[in-house]
């Protein structure tokens, strides 16, 4: 049951027993996880539908290869999170706060990205067109392999 991983999820953030929420290659469908404290959850190859995640914190957590169709990511922390081969696909991320992630190869298809954040993220190889960036806040945005170097200089790895 997904409402008693992130219970126990919010126990070992806590340092109170629990277990670390691993929804790795999960078909997550029609879930409400609004405003969740799922920071550092393994999210890798996951698949999303139609799941509520907006004001959610998903601070260093992993979302490498996960497909987000028709979700509402809105207001969401995702900063310092892997989201390699994500893919984006008619959800809302306006206004999420992907500052720092890794985002290389990922791509938004008829995305709401307005106001998105991506300050300090690596987008290599990532499909977002020339209107998407318009709407998105992308100050020290890398398109390069100096992002990794960066990150390896704060302990983290890729």
């Amino acid at each position: 049951d997904v409402q008693v991983m992130c219970a126990k999820h919010v126990l070992w953030l806590n340092g109170e027993g629990g277990e670390q929420a691993d929804f790795a290659n999960c078909l997550l469908k029609n879930i409400d996880l609004r405003h969740k404290n799922l920071m550092a959850a393994v999210f890798d190859d996951a698949k999303f539908v139609n799941v509520k995640l907006n004001g959610a914190s998903l601070v260093n957590s992993s979302f490498n290869g996960a497909r987000f169709i028709g979700c509402d990511l809105s207001y969401a922390v995702a900063e310092m999170c892997e989201f390699k081969s994500a893919r984006f696909i008619e959800t809302d991320v306006e206004c999420v706060a992907f500052g720092d992630s890794n985002l290389e190869n990922s791509s938004f298809i008829d995305c709401k990205v307005a106001g998105a954040i991506l300050n300090g993220c690596n987008i290599q190889n990532s499909d977002l067109s020339d209107e998407d960036k318009k709407l998105m806040f992308t100050e020290n945005t890398e398109d390069n392999e100096e992002y990794k170097s960066d990150l390896q200089d704060f302990g983290m790895s890729m």
